[in-house]
Formats: C-alpha cells, sequence, structure tokens
C-alpha cells in the first residue's frame, strides 16, 4: 500500500477517453483518490460515479471526488449497490491485484444495465522490459510499474481474453498503451533505454520462425505497455442450462505447448471430464487427422477442433444447448460451426461469434443461422453421418469442402453462438497452401461458385 502522506488525485486519461460521456452511472473499482472519476464529473456534472476502494486513506480522498466511496473488499465483502444499474463499470489497473479475478468480474456483472460494459485496463506480462529481466535470471517486484510488487496476477493479451470468456463476457481488445516516458527518478520505469528497448525487440525477432509467430503482432505485444479491453455480458449462457452430452474432440497436433497453453487449459476438461479428447499427430491432410480420430471416437457427436482455440468455461453445456435447439427444429442437420459464410443475394454475409487473434467479431446476422461455409477452426457433425472430406486440401479450407458434401445431402449447415476464441499463429496474408487449396476447392465445387468462407470468398467478387 501506498504511503499516506504520498497519496495523489491522478487518473488514466486513455480510461477517461473511453468512458462515455452518454453514460449516467459509473462504478469504478479500485478507484484509488477518485481522480478519474473527478475528470468524468468534472466533463459532466450530472453523472453519479461511485468508487470500491480497499484502501482507506485514499477512499477518505476519494469522498472529495466521486458521488459515493465503499471502502470494502471488493472479493469478500457483500457489494451494497443496485443490480442492473451502470452503464459502465472500470476496473483500471486492478484485476490484477486480485487473487480471484474471474469470480470477481463475475460478481460484479449483475449491476451492468443490458448494454452496459466493463473497461478494463491491464499490464502486459509480455512486455520487453519484463522478459529481458527473466532472461537475466531475475524477476524483480518494483515499487510500481508493470513488476509492483502487489501484482497476484499477470496477464498478456492471451490470457485477458481468456480471462473475461471465463467470467461470461464477450472481449473486445480497444487498444495498447506504449511504455512510460523513461523516468530516471522512478526505479520502477527507470528500466530501460530507447537504444536497450531497440535492442532487445531486434534481438526477439530471431525468436519468431521458432516460436512460429506472426511477426507483426510479436513486435506489438513486446512493445505493449499495458492492454485496454471492453468486455460485454454473454447474455447467450444461462445458468440453468443442462449438462452437457458427451462429445469426441478430434484435435491435430504439431505443437505441444500450443496445445497445452489453449485447448488442453479449457476449463471443460477438468480431469472428470464427460468429454473424450483425442489427439492425433503426424498426418498429411486434416481428411486424415479426421479419419484417424473418428476411429478413436466413442461418442456420436464428434468436434474437430484446432490446438489453438479455447474453450471457456462452461462452453460445452452452451454448445451442446444450441445442439439440441437445432436438432429440434431440423433432425436431419449435417454440420455446425461457431462461425459461418453464406451468400445472401448478391452481399456476402458473415454468421457467429468468436475472437480471433485479437479481433472480436460480433456478426449481426440472428444465430443460429443456416450458413453455406463454416470456419475451419471448429465444427461438429454427427460421427454416423460423416460424407467424407478430400485430402487433397491439406490443412486449408476443408471446412468449406465439409459443408459442401453436407449440403449435397440435403443435410443443412449451421453457425451457432458459442463464443470461443482462436488464436491462429497465422498472419494476415495466407500461405501458398492456402491459394492452392482455394483453387482445388473451386474446381472440386463450381456449381457452388462464387463460394463464400469466412476467410475468403472464392471465385468471384
Amino acid at each position: 500500500m501506498a504511503n499516506p502522506r504520498e497519496l495523489t488525485v491522478h487518473y488514466n486519461g486513455n480510461l477517461l477517453n473511453l468512458i462515455p460521456v452518454t453514460a449516467t452511472r459509473v462504478l469504478d473499482i479500485g478507484c484509488g483518490t477518485g481522480g478519474l472519476g473527478n475528470r468524468v464529473k468534472a466533463r459532466n456534472p450530472d453523472v453519479v460515479y461511485d468508487g470500491i476502494e480497499i484502501y482507506p486513506p485514499a477512499a477518505q480522498i476519494a469522498t472529495q471526488n466521486i458521488d459515493h466511496v465503499y471502502c470494502i473488499n471488493v472479493e469478500t465483502d457483500v457489494l451494497p449497490l443496485e443490480k442492473g444499474s451502470y452503464d459502465c463499470i472500470v476496473y483500471g489497473d486492478v484485476l490484477e491485484h486480485l487473487y480471484h479475478p474471474v469470480e470477481t468480474l463475475e460478481k460484479l456483472k449483475p449491476f451492468l444495465k443490458p448494454d452496459g460494459f466493463a473497461l478494463c485496463c491491464l499490464p502486459n506480462a509480455q512486455n520487453h522490459q519484463i522478459i529481458a529481466s527473466l532472461l537475466c535470471g531475475d524477476f524483480q517486484y518494483q515499487d510500481g510499474g508493470l513488476m509492483d510488487r502487489t501484482h497476484i496476477r499477470f496477464f498478456t493479451y492471451a490470457n485477458a481474453i481468456k480471462l473475461l470468456l471465463d467470467a461470461g463476457m464477450i472481449p473486445e481488445l480497444l487498444g495498447f498503451t506504449p511504455d512510460p516516458e523513461n523516468m530516471p527518478d522512478h526505479p520502477a520505469f527507470a528500466r530501460y533505454t530507447a537504444e536497450s528497448r531497440d535492442g532487445m525487440l531486434a534481438a526477439l525477432e530471431a525468436c519468431v520462425p521458432h516460436l512460429q509467430q506472426d511477426p507483426v503482432r510479436f513486435k506489438r505485444y513486446l512493445s505493449a505497455f499495458q492492454f485496454i479491453f471492453k468486455g460485454t455480458a454473454n447474455r447467450s449462457y444461462d445458468e440453468t442450462l443442462p449438462d452437457p452430452f458427451p462429445i469426441s474432440f478430434v484435435v491435430p497436433t504439431d505443437n505441444p505447448r500450443i496445445l497445452g497453453d489453449y485447448l488442453l487449459m479449457s476449463p471443460i476438461f477438468p480431469w472428470d471430464t464427460p468429454h473424450q479428447v483425442i489427439r492425433v499427430s503426424g498426418q498429411s491432410s486434416a481428411a486424415a487427422a479426421l479419419e484417424e480420430g473418428l476411429k478413436q471416437a466413442v461418442h456420436e457427436v464428434v468436434v474437430f477442433v484446432h490446438q489453438d482455440v479455447y474453450l471457456p468455461t462452461h462452453w460445452d453445456r452452451l454448445f451442446c444447448q444450441r445442439l439440441r435447439e437445432i436438432e429440434a427444429r431440423d433432425r436431419s442437420y449435417g454440420l455446425v460451426g461457431v462461425q459461418g459464410a453464406s451468400k445472401r443475394g448478391r452481399q456476402a454475409l458473415l454468421s457467429g461469434r468468436i475472437v480471433d487473434r485479437q479481433m472480436t467479431f460480433l456478426h449481426p446476422d440472428p444465430l443460429p443461422a443456416v450458413v453455406d461455409t463454416v470456419d475451419d477452426c471448429l465444427f461438429a457433425f454427427r460421427k454416423s453421418h460423416y460424407p467424407g472430406m478430400d485430402s487433397r486440401l491439406g490443412w486449408y479450407l476443408y471446412g468449406a469442402d465439409l459443408a459442401c458434401r453436407f449440403r449435397q445431402r440435403q443435410q443443412a449447415v449451421y453457425a451457432v453462438d458459442a463464443p470461443c476464441y482462436h488464436n491462429s499463429r497465422r498472419g494476415l496474408q495466407e500461405p501458398p497452401a492456402y491459394v492452392e487449396s482455394s483453387r482445388l476447392l473451386a474446381s472440386n465445387w463450381q456449381s457452388e461458385l462464387p463460394m463464400v468462407t469466412p476467410r475468403m470468398i472464392i471465385g468471384g467478387q
């Protein structure tokens, strides 16, 4: 805790600019001395700005700057707040100080208005400063900055996305804050020079091929000091949903680290999971990997999923409910994905809600939606209905091929509302093998051209 004599009234200007000027009620978690609220109220005196602050000296100062201050522990105490009353709940550099950040986000979610959102600012544990210290054999806590000694949790952009999804929220990355100006009088910030930073970034770029990372995103994350996320409640999940039925998950894998950080770390796979996870490696194509997985699958519903997909808490309950709803209206359905694409007249339309790398796609098409194709990253079908796939496609566009095969058999293809996180290693430019797969797909399904897929339009404008 800060020395009471050293407390100042400061604020995060990046958060100030992201709180809507139309907000009528704002709640600030870890409001400190109320500096942010003071600036918000200076901009709009009519806004009701409340704060929760665990440190009594800071809370006392905050009473002079904002409307209501509750000096309580947000994790353990009962919250004396009105449910459904806040336009925005601010977590300004506070989630890293909590023992149970997921549970805290869930606890406060009911206090948001239906169209309200959380605004979260988090320090970046992937910053070049931390990596440099680790490579030199040190992990030295400081009196501020990225290695503040009061930090309990550490987040990269990917961990922040997982955190919000697990809390039942849809995350949107709003932006990054760069390294602050060097402050030689403060040891927590006097940790690098412009020359040492540039040298460190150049040295780390040599790791890109080995780690199979996109070089542009890799450098961007290393340079970020903080991330700012927006989180809206995932209204599609209901705690009254029935338990999931068992599913066989088939996952092709070529990288144990990625598999362990993403799919296998999904909360839906505890030690007593009802599901079967089938790892397949060494195959030459997605078709070969899926067919090998089907030989081992013991459940009728099979999900083919990438190793770099993270399925958040309760995802299986939500997805199984979506399958039940589709089967109730269409017993002969063929394929179900979390993101799809289709032709609607002269328009190409995307359907689904998914976080892909650092982008959140919230397509407006009502769900479930009948689509022409689905994204390769995750789709499901019934084992006894499998129509086969073309192994010549390799590892690209096989979801579109499978969708066409089901539709050829008059079995509909759907995109459903079951948000998840796909952190692909690929950059924005498709590799040559993808282009070759698109040509083969066009040759196989000429009657479907132009074909709309979640990544591109094949054979047309």
